[in-house]
């Protein structure tokens, strides 16, 4: 009988044993293993804190997080959503605030959470904001300030401010993220960033270094717009500082537009520059007028550029007055063409500023004024003087206009050179604001004989209006069709064939006769017209008539064209931004109206 060797039995025992707790063990591995639940999102927020499952965690949680927005049809409060970011957002924050993470996954944790705009995401998007240096996350940067802006979140505020301050436009991706960061500062900025706002303004422009010029552009351009949304009233003089400053040429319009913004209260400092009364900004604009002029050989510059400088001031401080566009700009500009006295010039300059105002009897009196006893041969900085004030006598929307000009133009006497093209702007603009009951007094004007030089040097004879004959017959047959109906002026403004070249007189016409007889229910109407009209001079011709129809400002109106811009603006489409540009300065001269 063999006997078994026992020798090996504790061996055998031991791989048995070790058999079956390796087994055991498999199975307790795999009953765990089979407890993990893939379709948890806590599974995945507790897989954030391993750094080997992170990435695939943040991805796993993004899934989550876009399935639940498309059952919600993006809405970040909807059923799905909602409870979803209140267990995910706090540990991906928590993720986003770990130094030790890469920044491939931050920049991943960046998007997912300012994408999610959820309040507990706040400290992942101050760090974001706060690490920022020019060429860094310039990416993470842009995705937290569309957050930012879209929440309103004001508690980033200052940390939006600091961005803006830290940026520098001239390097190539500053430029890429520029439209964002300045919706976010305009969206958030308050009173508290006032002064921060005014002092930016105070820094010149170096044409020797270009890429600090661009800086500062930007930096100054920002800062205008956010005190013209702050309507601070305190930042009226240090704009109108910028107005009057050659060198600041590339952001004058931008600092314009904000003190419109402002309302009332810029028109105290236009009105003493414009009077002389503020003997500091006469002074200033002086020098900066005459810094760069030539001079010669003896160091001196042109007596006729001294004088020029002089008054410089002047054309400047009317314009601002008459872009503001408020009743209480006329007052100014009226005395301010009194004491002119026999500076002819000055008057001129004046003048044409008046039909930017609110339809007023004595500013088109002194308009008139001013226009008979300029004489044939003056020019201004702005031009011929008749010539231009004959050219702007239509955006007064009054019909007088047009007998008047055709009976000054019957009277002027002179030499057919100089008469001639005055004649033809004259009739230009009657026939803008003519109604049915006066095409046969205007005709006169369109027949008056005139001369036209050929080659060889011989004169033939022709009609004033003869250059003219194809609009005078558009706007002929326009009121004798719609007569006073101002629908009918509507349906031909907005028609599509005319806003093409060949007929956009037709279109151009009925905005000029919408602003003659339109009324307070008209606004909202030619407002909607806006986006039919494809034709750049029609529809600033439509918004100038709403101008005249509003002479006390329309707030609601306001919103109505600063929506038409905003939406082009959010749709990033180009060209309907420059189509509504003008929306935005028309806007802010009814809300300062309506002040």
């Amino acid at each position: 009988m063999l006997r078994k060797d026992r020798r090996f039995a504790p061996l055998a025992r031991s791989l048995m044993l070790g058999l079956v707790i390796s087994s055991t063990t498999l199975g307790s591995a795999m009953t765990l293993a089979g407890c993990r639940d893939e379709d948890d999102p806590i599974t995945h927020a507790e897989d954030l804190a391993d750094p080997n499952r992170q990435a695939m965690a943040i991805k796993r949680l993004d899934q989550f997080y876009q399935d639940a927005m498309a059952k919600d049809k993006k809405d970040r409060n909807g059923p799905n959503v909602k409870p979803l970011l209140e267990k995910i957002v706090e540990p991906l924050t928590k993720v986003c605030l770990d130094d030790k993470v890469k920044d491939r996954t931050r920049a991943q944790l960046v998007k997912l959470l300012a994408d999610m705009r959820h309040p507990k995401a706040d400290a992942c998007l101050k760090k974001t904001l706060d690490d920022y240096k020019p060429d860094t996350n310039e990416d993470d940067v842009v995705n937290v300030v569309r957050a930012v802006t879209a929440m309103n979140n004001k508690t980033l505020a200052n940390e939006v401010i600091r961005v803006y301050q830290v940026m520098e436009f001239s390097r190539p991706k500053a430029k890429l993220i520029a439209k964002e960061v300045t919706a976010a500062v305009l969206a958030l900025a308050d009173k508290s960033h006032e002064d921060l706002f005014i002092k930016a303004l105070d820094k010149p422009f170096d044409p020797a270094n270009q890429q600090a010029m661009q800086n500062e552009a930007f930096w100054q351009t920002v800062a205008a717009r956010a005190l013209g949304e702050l309507k601070s009233e305190k930042a009226a003089k240090p704009l109108l500082q910028i107005v009057i400053n050659p060198s600041k040429g590339p952001i004058a319009s931008t600092a314009l537009v904000a003190m419109v913004k402002i309302g009332k209260a810029s028109i105290a400092p236009a009105e003493a520059l414009l009077n002389g009364s503020d003997a500091e900004m006469v002074k200033f604009s002086i020098a900066e007028q005459l810094k760069g002029a030539q001079k010669d050989t003896n160091g001196k510059i042109a007596e006729s550029v001294t004088k020029a400088a002089e008054k410089a001031h002047i054309s400047t401080a009317a314009q601002v007055l008459g872009a503001l566009g408020s009743e209480g700009s006329i007052k100014p500009l009226l005395s301010a063409q009194e004491k002119a006295g026999e500076d002819a010039s000055t008057k001129v300059i004046i003048a044409l500023v008046l039909s930017l105002l609110p339809r007023n009897e004595e500013a088109l009196n002194a308009f008139k004024k001013t226009y008979e006893e300029s004489k044939l041969d003056l020019d201004t900085v702005a031009g011929p003087a008749r010539e231009i004030l004959a050219e702007r006598a239509s955006d007064f929307f009054d019909p007088s206009v047009a007998s008047w000009l055709v009976k000054n133009s019957a009277e002027l006497k002179g030499e057919a050179a100089e008469l001639d093209p005055i004649r033809s702007i004259a009739l230009v603009s009657a026939t803008k604001v003519m109604k049915a009951d006066q095409v046969a007094e205007v005709q006169t004007l369109f027949d008056t004989k005139a001369f036209i030089e050929e080659e060889g040097g011989k004169k033939k004879e022709t009609q004033i209006g003869k250059a003219f004959e194809k609009e005078f017959k558009q706007a002929k047959d326009l009121v004798n069709n719609c007569k006073e109906n101002v629908d009918c002026y509507f349906s031909a403004l907005t028609l599509d064939e005319n806003q093409g070249k060949d007929k956009q007189f037709t279109a151009i016409k009925a905005a000029y006769m919408i602003g003659v007889l339109g009324k307070d229910g008209d606004r909202a109407k030619l407002v909607d017209a806006l986006s039919k009209l494809s034709n750049d001079l029609v529809r600033g011709t439509a918004l100038k008539a709403l101008e005249a129809i509003t002479p006390k400002g329309d707030a609601a109106i306001a919103d109505k064209l600063n929506a038409l811009f905003d939406k082009a603006e959010e749709a990033k489409d180009d060209k309907l931004m420059a189509d509504y540009k003008m929306c935005v300065e028309t806007a802010a001269r009814l809300r300062s109206r309506a002040q």
